[in-house]
């Protein structure tokens, strides 16, 4: 199967940035590694995030963590002031008009904007 021009264009400027930047700090020392500092037997679940992190998921229902954990999308270029054809999407996707009304209807921890 031939290869495109325009396929042939793209591979070779790729190629050609991936040489470039794996050339890009050579002759250069490494930067000297600095052993980071270990953890205290002390440390609280405070200091530690992964512990502050299960602690608060601990505290939130089923819904509100699968609000929390999924990133779904409305339609719209705003939170509250929709176009009909925005509106009339999340209606077939969620039921409500814009996408505020989504996220307080599924406790949603944030969205992606489309359109």
């Amino acid at each position: 199967m031939p290869i495109s021009p325009r396929r042939a264009g793209v591979a070779v400027t790729a190629l050609t940035a991936l040489l470039a930047s794996g050339c890009a700090g050579e002759g250069q020392a490494p930067a000297p590694v600095r052993p980071e500092a270990t953890p205290t037997a002390t440390a609280t679940a405070a200091d530690d995030p992964a512990g502050r992190a299960a602690a608060l998921a601990g505290t939130l229902g089923d819904e509100d963590l699968v609000g929390q954990v999924l990133m779904p999308y409305a339609y719209g270029s705003s939170a509250t002031t929709v176009t009909p054809g925005s509106a009339a999407g999340n209606q077939a996707l969620a039921g409500v008009d814009t996408p505020a009304e989504m996220i307080a209807k599924y406790r949603l921890g944030g969205l992606i904007l489309v359109g």
